[in-house]
């Protein structure tokens, strides 16, 4: 994710504060949520090591500091469950990630710590029981809430992808949109 501007779907909103609060009591749970592999079909287990943008690194492939994107670990099981439900019709080394650019240098490296440190300060605010009340009261939209109209209208987004082929072939797409 290079750039976006928009706001929180109440529903996801909720569900994320509900995935928070159960993994904070469940160590079960916490290692079924860090297992890219953990939605697809029983029994399938490729050897693939998987990325897993958790702090702040530097993506060579991008000339850019990245940070974790807030919906990865979900959108990353979807897409492996996708490939093992297909065959593996991406291949059976498919590896695959997201993260969010933040820029190069300094600037760059210290908005990757940024968006990090917020993210792990919104994740602990959720596994605590008041500061969860807190947020889902006054900070977060609630269920059936979601960004205003005037959000919606200035609204964007701007995604970068990277594919490798075996054979060592480079695809780079961009994806913009708004609203």
């Amino acid at each position: 994710v290079r750039g976006m501007r928009g706001g929180f779907s109440g529903g996801t909103v909720a569900s994320l504060l509900n995935v928070v609060k159960e993994a904070s009591t469940d160590a079960a749970l916490r290692k079924e949520l860090a297992n890219p592999y953990s939605i697809c079909p029983e029994g399938y287990a490729p050897k693939v090591r998987q990325p897993d943008v958790r702090t702040p690194q530097y993506d060579a492939d991008f000339d850019a500091w990245v940070a974790p994107f807030v919906m990865s670990a979900i959108n990353t099981r979807i897409v492996q469950r996708s490939n093992a439900l297909s065959k593996q019709a991406y291949g059976a080394d498919f590896r695959y990630d997201e993260a969010m650019l933040t820029g190069r240098g300094i600037k760059g490296q210290l908005a990757a710590a940024a968006v990090t440190g917020g993210l792990a300060a919104m994740m602990l605010a959720g596994a605590l029981p008041p500061t969860r009340w807190a947020l889902g009261r006054f900070v977060l939209p609630g269920p059936g809430e979601g960004p205003s109209p005037e959000a919606q209208r200035k609204g964007y987004f701007d995604l970068r992808f990277l594919g490798r082929t075996d054979g060592g072939d480079e695809l780079r797409v961009k994806v913009t949109g708004d609203r």
